[in-house]
């Protein structure tokens, strides 16, 4: 099939910020041999870049996103006085959030047309855009779930109304399958993927300078916790279950990369706190967000996910394993059916503190464990979740859908 003959597809990718999702799109389509993608995003240009060089793509501006949305509510709350004005504001605001959508939706079915696409994919669970946009261009419409948001916001309508339902694991598609109704049949099982490419292309050099960053030293071992830095993604926790061990081996560093993204900074600051408190300034670094996390993730020994709640996969997982690094994980949603505990990581309950230290002191002692468990998890990713294999599955999918 040559370049002119591949059908067009139009990909909404809705978040605002930088996260999982876009480098499982990026990372997948990035392989496409038979589609020929072109994704919509509203992230921010910094944020997005790294993760949309490669295919074509709009960057556009909704200026009723959920960050307005929260920022309008919190001025409202502090500052309208009375309980009829802002009924009346949070009406108002939300007619022009449905008007808004509605001229969005037709800004992006005009830039489908002139790309005669012939589907459109909505690359993170259920959005009222994706579904109008589908609707005013009369395209198959796809949901692709790949986090455990909730749908309950949604009309059956348009919850209902695609034409193909996809989940990165059976957690996410029985999740969903019961939030939406929809027979769990209809949703498809397709993992994210990850170039594990990627960390044989990192220098040494760039290695020494994630080490550095991370205040290490030659003989230290690091521990990653590579997440948005909120209270679902447990750092803090982490941090005070790691406390003893921490006091007890000045080698044992801690680096948390990211930061609060567009949720509350208090937890971000509770995090500082605690570390000026415990005086860990030494031991613990917080690295701030990073644009390009791979040369950090190859720098460390162990990468943590210390998620309290249930994640729809867990992409620091597979991200982990292709860097040939073992990986503990909190055992809620996703990441219990990827990883084989014991084998290629360590599955934890995040409530059982005297597990979690055990856990974490096993692979902080045992160089030989953590260099077993890494190449464990590689295998993991070579049999699984390489880029190539995912994208052709997404492709076939999709090309089911496209007459």
């Amino acid at each position: 099939m040559s370049q002119q003959q591949k059908p067009s597809i139009l990909i909404i990718e809705q978040g605002q910020s930088f996260g999982g999702a876009i480098i499982s799109l990026s990372q997948t389509i990035a392989c496409f041999k038979k589609i020929d993608p072109l994704l919509i995003t509203f992230m921010p240009l910094e944020a997005s870049a790294p993760w949309v060089k490669n295919f074509s793509h709009v960057r556009l501006t909704d200026h009723f996103n959920y960050k307005a949305r929260n920022s309008f509510t919190d001025v409202c709350k502090s500052r309208i006085p009375t309980r009829l004005l802002k009924k009346l504001f949070f009406k108002g605001y939300a007619l022009a959030s449905v008007i808004g959508e509605i001229l969005l939706a037709h800004k992006i079915a005009r830039i489908g047309r002139k790309h005669q696409v012939r589907l459109v994919h909505c690359n993170n669970g259920v959005t009222n855009l994706s579904w109008r946009v589908a609707k005013i261009m009369q395209l198959p419409l796809v949901y692709h779930f790949r986090g455990a948001d909730s749908a309950n916001t949604y009309t059956d309508e348009i919850c209902h109304a695609a034409a193909k339902y996809i989940a990165i694991t059976h957690f996410l598609a029985e999740e969903f399958s019961r939030k939406l109704s929809v027979p769990l049949e209809k949703i498809s099982l397709i993992y994210d993927p990850v170039d594990h490419h990627i960390f044989d292309q990192i220098s040494a050099t760039a290695v020494v300078c994630a080490r550095q960053a991370m205040n290490a030293d030659p003989g230290d071992v690091v521990y990653l916790i590579a997440a948005r830095v909120i209270a679902f993604k447990g750092q803090l926790e982490f941090l005070q279950c790691a406390l003893p061990l921490l006091r007890a081996n000045e080698k044992f560093k801690i680096a948390i990369m990211g930061d609060n993204a567009d949720e509350s900074p208090d937890y971000f600051q509770q995090i500082k706190q605690f570390i000026l408190d415990h005086q860990l300034q030494q031991q613990v670094v917080m690295l701030g967000f990073q644009a390009d996390p791979m040369p950090f993730i190859k720098a460390a020994d162990v990468i943590m996910h210390f998620s309290l709640g249930p994640e729809g996969f867990g992409r620091s997982i597979i991200e982990a394993w292709a860097a040939k690094k073992p990986i503990i994980a909190t055992a809620i949603g996703g990441p219990i059916e990827l990883i084989d505990d014991g084998k290629d990581g360590y599955l934890v309950d995040p409530n059982n503190i005297d597990q979690c230290r055990d856990r974490i002191k096993n692979l902080l002692n045992n160089a030989l464990l953590r260099e077993s468990m890494g190449n464990a998890g590689f295998a993991r990713v070579l049999d699984s979740f390489t880029q190539e294999a995912i994208a052709a599955q997404l492709e076939n999918a999709l090309l089911e859908l496209i007459p």
